[in-house]
């Protein structure tokens, strides 16, 4: 198993979208690498955070693990 971090930082952004319906869009930059990820909602945001800590649902399980700029979750 792999060992978690104590400690996590990011820079978070989050905004509304304007489509057929209005969601919250979000994207979390690294503070140390500027390495940045973004989620087309707040779901997709929340999960990865639960990744990150180590708080991973079964459902969840089979989600990448490390993310580069410009990806999307």
């Amino acid at each position: 198993m792999d060992k978690q971090a104590d400690y996590l930082s990011y820079l978070l952004r989050v905004w509304r979208s304007n489509g057929d319906r209005i969601t919250w869009q979000a994207s979390l930059e690294s503070p140390h690498t500027s390495e940045r990820i973004g989620f087309a909602n707040l779901d997709e945001l929340f999960s990865f955070l639960r990744q990150q800590t180590g708080e991973v649902s079964n459902s969840e399980a089979g989600r990448k693990e490390h993310w580069k700029e410009g990806d999307t979750y």
